[in-house]
């Protein structure tokens, strides 16, 4: 594991500490699982604006195949479209 330091204003101190106190965790878990929680959010929203990217609208998908245009993903490409404009939202 990686030891760093950051500097946090106190600003952002106050709004980390009171909820790690409320789950009665350490600041530094709280931290480390938010962090986590973000990197995992953000490789969502690529995967999913690649996959959109590569689906051809309106294409219902009968393969899971990679090339076969519909990104492994067999769902109609209008869901993935709500899903990447719902992930653009929350950024």
């Amino acid at each position: 594991m990686k030891t760093i330091q950051v500097r946090l204003p106190e600003r952002v101190h106050k709004q980390v500490k009171k909820p790690a106190q409320d789950e009665q965790i350490s600041l530094n878990y709280y931290i480390v699982t938010s962090v986590a929680n973000e990197v995992t959010r953000q490789a969502t929203r690529d995967f999913f604006r690649g996959a959109a990217r590569r689906v051809q609208p309106g294409v219902v998908c009968r393969s899971v195949k990679r090339d076969s245009g519909c990104a492994g993903i067999p769902e109609r490409s209008d869901k993935i479209a709500l899903m990447i404009s719902m992930a653009e939202k929350s950024d």
